[in-house]
């Protein structure tokens, strides 16, 4: 018997011949490891800065529509007398600082056109005023600020 017929056959296959435009020792080398985990890092942080910027918009989005929702509900109340002072009325619904003042604008009220008044609710003719109202809320990161004009009626204006 030969020597080499005693060698038992090796549990490993040859290696195959290196293919065409390929080295035998194929795979990444550091410096590529180096780039594509600098781009996967670029990607993540770019991802973040979205995502936070994305939260940030939808918190301010709430704040103001909070705020809007806030400055409806002043609109929809009756005008109190303090709404005409100097200051106006302040407060904190829905943990929003709020400001309502009110001015009576000097306007005339139209004339009567020729041969109204003749019927049954002659004299019943509401007399109006119309009354600026100014609103401002607060934000937390700024101001809501309303400016309408309302018609009330004479009796409830002075």
């Amino acid at each position: 018997m030969t020597r080499a017929a005693a060698i038992p056959p090796s549990p490993r296959p040859s290696p195959r011949p290196p293919s065409p435009g390929r080295s035998p020792r194929a795979g990444f080398t550091l410096i590529e490891a180096l780039v594509a985990f600098t781009v996967v890092a670029l990607l993540a942080i770019a991802a973040q800065r979205a995502v936070v910027t994305a939260r940030s918009g939808i918190e301010r989005t709430a704040a103001f529509t909070a705020a809007e929702q806030v400055a409806r509900d002043l609109l929809d109340l009756s005008p109190e007398p303090g709404w005409l002072s100097a200051g106006g009325v302040s407060g904190e619904t829905l943990g929003r600082r709020w400001t309502v003042r009110a001015e009576v604008l000097g306007l005339a009220a139209p004339p009567r056109p020729q041969g109204a008044g003749n019927g049954p609710d002659a004299g019943a003719r509401a007399e109006w005023r119309p009354l600026r109202v100014f609103i401002r809320v607060d934000t937390g990161g700024g101001v809501l600020a309303v400016e309408t004009v309302r018609l009330l009626d004479a009796a409830v204006v002075p």
